[in-house]
């Protein structure tokens, strides 16, 4: 694969995003290591405005509703973390909303999502939990306390009804809520992907039908799978 023809980060760094498809929905090593690395072309700019839309609006839903049932918890939406680097990469993150309980000093994370639900979504939520976690430690605080992560399925297009709202949230509560979303063997696998990650040959690619559909950089490599013949038959005996 001709590496020179593709544009290079400003920093090499990865968001929790990426790390939660790849876990859950590309296995392509060769994926992420691109992604690391490289900027891709997106031409779809109207797209991208009308997910920016959406995703705001149904932000702004999930603030109305988390401002009225926590009262005494303090809404902390859209700001940028600290980088963190976990087995040599680094990692970026902008979670949507922390919530931070008053009386106990608890944190909640939420991430919106304006389209179907996906397994890959709760670990991306996850992973901005593991990030604030490493952040207080680093910096000589407290660990904090986790009140719950949450994903909420809102495109912003039926109007705010704060008594039906929750039916748009997926919540896990309690402390145990990481463990439940990152089992033994999914955190095995989130230390593979780091490994592959920070080594500095290309790895080999993984080229399926799944992988290649969506991959950003399917344009560019000499292994990408083509979908295969449709066989029409009218038996199969």
């Amino acid at each position: 694969m001709d590496l020179s023809i593709l544009k290079n980060k400003y920093k090499n760094c990865l968001g929790p995003s990426s790390i939660s498809v790849a876990l859950a929905e590309n296995n392509c090593q060769r994926n992420i290591w691109l992604q690391y690395r490289h900027k891709t072309d997106n031409n779809d700019s109207v797209f991208l405005e009308k997910y920016q839309l959406k995703h705001s609006a149904g932000l702004s839903n999930l603030i109305s509703y988390l401002s009225t049932k926590y009262p005494n918890s303090v809404i902390e939406p859209e700001q940028k973390l600290p980088i963190v680097k976990f087995r040599g990469v680094s990692i970026y993150g902008i979670p949507d909303i922390v919530l931070k309980d008053k009386n106990d000093n608890s944190i909640s994370v939420f991430d919106v999502k304006t389209g179907v639900r996906k397994t890959s979504h709760f670990f991306q939520a996850g992973f901005y939990f593991l990030m604030l976690k490493a952040i207080a430690i680093k910096r000589g605080l407290p660990e904090p306390k986790l009140k719950s992560i949450g994903l909420c399925y809102d495109d912003g297009s039926s109007t705010f009804d704060p008594e039906t709202y929750e039916n748009k949230i997926l919540e896990l509560k309690g402390q145990s809520a990481i463990n439940e979303i990152f089992l033994d063997p999914t955190k095995e696998r989130l230390k593979e992907i780091f490994d592959v990650v920070s080594q500095k040959n290309l790895p080999d690619a993984t080229p399926t039908s799944g992988n290649c559909k969506f991959c950003k950089f399917k344009d560019y490599c000499p292994e990408v799978c083509i979908d295969e013949e449709l066989i029409v038959t009218n038996s199969l005996f």
